[in-house]
C-alpha cells in the first residue's frame, strides 16, 4: 500500500483510488454512476461544523447522498450516532462498506432519498448532506425532503453544497 492509498482526517481513515480494495471495486465494474467516486469537499466542511457544534451522543443521523460515507463514518465515531446513509447511486454501496469496515464502524445503506418514508424521519436528530446538489433536476426532490423532515420534527439539517 502506499502513501497515497490511505491518509488520515477527522480520526477517520479515508481510502483513495490506489487503494487494493478500491481498486479491486472498480474492476468489478462498480463504477459510480452519480459523482459518488471520492469524497467531496463538503463534507469535510460540515466534519468542521460539527466538531465545533457537537451533537449529542447517540443522534440518530441521515446521510443523504453519502457516496462513500465519510459524514456516516464521521458521525458513528465521533458521536456514536446511529447513521442510516441514502444514495442515488447504489453503485457506491461497495465503496461505502470498504470505508466503513476499515473504520470499524456499521452504517444502515438504502438508497434514493425521495422515497424516504414518513416514519423513518420521525425521531432523527439529524439529517446531513455535503455536495448534493450538482444538477437541477436534484434540488426539488432535496427540498420535499427538507420539508418532510421539518414536519416531522427533525432536530437539525445541515446541507452545505457549492452550488
Amino acid at each position: 500500500m502506499t502513501l497515497l492509498a490511505l491518509k488520515s482526517a477527522y480520526r477517520l481513515k479515508i481510502l483513495s483510488n490506489k487503494y487494493k480494495a478500491i481498486r479491486m471495486i472498480r474492476e468489478q465494474a462498480n463504477i459510480a454512476e452519480i459523482h459518488g467516486d471520492k469524497i467531496w469537499y463538503y463534507s469535510y466542511f460540515i466534519m468542521d461544523h460539527l466538531l465545533k457544534n457537537p451533537i449529542t451522543q447517540k443522534s440518530k443521523v441521515i446521510e443523504i447522498g453519502c457516496g462513500w460515507g465519510m459524514l456516516s463514518i464521521f458521525c458513528t465515531k465521533e458521536f456514536d450516532s446511529k447513521v442510516i446513509g441514502f444514495d442515488e447511486d447504489s453503485n457506491v454501496i461497495s465503496f461505502l462498506q470498504v470505508h466503513a469496515q476499515k473504520n470499524e464502524v456499521k452504517i444502515k445503506k438504502v438508497c434514493r432519498y425521495e422515497n424516504l418514508k414518513l416514519k423513518l424521519l420521525a425521531g432523527q436528530d439529524l439529517i446531513v448532506g455535503g455536495d448534493i446538489c450538482f444538477w437541477d433536476e436534484l434540488v426539488e426532490p432535496l427540498f420535499k425532503l427538507i420539508k418532510l423532515a421539518m414536519r416531522q420534527q427533525v432536530g437539525k439539517i445541515i446541507i452545505a453544497d457549492s452550488e
